[in-house]
């Protein structure tokens, strides 16, 4: 039986592959291709940075020899969501802002995480890639939806001052 994504890449769109450019991937290329061939034990094959809603981050495919076997990666492949790095000081400063309003976020941090999990079994690279983007998109959600209810607070807060500092308590 087909998974959604093995079906996906049969009858890839032009506008499905705009949205996921992995499905066109030939991955044992890559792989082949990579500097891995070039004995380099763990690898980053291919890169991906895409951008929601205006914040980028990027989806990173590694492979690692070694990992062919196991039963946690697709052929010694997992994925990674991370953090630009010319984006890094702001990232940090989302993730205090984020974690000092309560916000849960599923990975490590703000889009950082990884597909090197045993819950990953069964899955191709393709499916962890798409996983990572779902990741990635409901942080960015995340931090918008505390962003607008920030901003209600400051409005409120800003509301209440005025009063204050006119005297207009009928007290």
């Amino acid at each position: 039986m087909e998974s959604e994504t093995e079906e996906a890449v049969r009858g890839a769109t032009p506008e499905l592959a705009e949205q996921r450019p992995e499905l066109l991937v030939n991955w044992q290329e890559e792989i082949e291709n990579s500097t891995v061939a070039n004995n380099r034990p763990n690898s980053r094959i291919k890169i991906f940075r895409e951008t929601y809603k205006g914040i980028p981050y990027e989806i990173h495919v590694l492979y690692q020899k070694e990992r062919e076997k196991m039963e946690e990666y697709d052929h010694g492949m997992w994925a990674t969501l991370e953090q630009p790095e010319e984006m890094e000081k702001l990232y940090e400063a989302i993730g205090d802002f984020l974690e000092s309003a309560g916000a849960y976020i599923r990975g490590d941090d703000f889009c950082f995480a990884d597909t090197a999990h045993s819950w990953n079994e069964g899955q191709n690279i393709n499916d962890r890639i798409q996983e990572m983007r779902t990741i990635a998109h409901d942080d960015i959600d995340t931090l918008y939806h505390y962003l607008d209810y920030a901003g209600r607070i400051f409005e409120g807060v800003r509301s209440i001052m005025s009063v204050l500092s006119k005297g207009d308590l009928n007290v």
